[in-house]
């Protein structure tokens, strides 16, 4: 940890997207989970976001994870992650060259998948290893004032 008495120009924020509930596999099975931050919760935000890095996380039953930006009419804008031979082990962060502007409105959609095969009962969402979920982090500039930060858009 660093200490200057100069801040910097922009705060940034985190915040997650993705799926935690709704997450019921069946045993033996493959199956994809799409999760969309729909444009009515980046529209919190009243400017343009610049994501500067994402980390795409899911469990260890998940095998691949993307992350897009699209558009307020649902077209593609950008790649924010893809990890298509996901390993719950080599989990990293993806720094963004260059940021990735997101506009007020914009939507995010997550898709994950999953192989339970081997397992003898459904995969639930939960915190714990063997339970799954379908997530992804994204770090931003500059942050909004308190009143008006958004951490999560599920």
């Amino acid at each position: 940890m660093y200490y200057t008495p100069t801040l910097r120009e922009h705060d940034l924020g985190v915040m997650y997207t993705g799926s935690l509930v709704g997450i019921d596999i069946p045993a033996g099975t493959t199956q994809d989970i799409n999760a969309r931050c729909p444009g009515d919760c980046t529209s919190r935000f009243d400017a343009n976001l610049h994501i500067f890095s994402a980390m795409l996380h899911a469990h260890k039953a998940g095998t691949q994870v993307q992350t897009t930006l699209l558009d307020a009419e649902g077209n593609w804008k950008a790649d924010l992650g893809s990890e298509p031979f996901y390993d719950f082990n080599f989990q990293s962060q993806i720094a963004l060259e260059p940021p990735v502007e997101m506009a007020p409105g914009d939507q995010i959609n997550t898709r994950c998948r999953f192989n339970t095969e081997g397992r003898t009962e459904t995969t639930k969402f939960g915190l714990a290893s063997k339970d799954e979920m379908c997530l992804t982090y994204l770090w931003y500039y500059p942050k909004p004032p308190p009143a008006e930060t958004m951490n999560t858009c599920m």
